[in-house]
């Protein structure tokens, strides 16, 4: 039978099936322990806030500013389309 060349050892290296399932418990916690360590550090909401409103430049927000006074003034003169400032600013 050794010259046979399929090999049945179902456990393979651990031999049987308590070793190999006491081996794939410690795989298993292994992970969990790997899994559970952050990749990156836990932002608190003040900070994410903080990242939130520097995330455009002062600059920028100025001129959009400007640009959507500028727009409710030639609305409002060409009376055309109406809108109002806080409906202009949810878009």
């Amino acid at each position: 039978m050794d010259d046979f060349c399929i090999s049945f050892h179902l456990y393979g290296e651990y031999g049987d099936f308590e070793k190999w399932a006491q081996a794939q418990d410690e795989i298993e916690d292994l992970e969990k322990t790997l899994n559970d360590k952050k990749r990156h550090k836990e932002l608190t909401p003040a900070e994410l806030d903080r990242i939130e409103d520097d995330k455009d430049e002062v600059n920028t927000k100025k001129t959009t500013k400007w640009a959507v006074n500028t727009f409710i003034d030639f609305c409002a003169k060409d009376r055309t389309i109406v809108m109002s400032r806080p409906t202009l600013l949810l878009f």
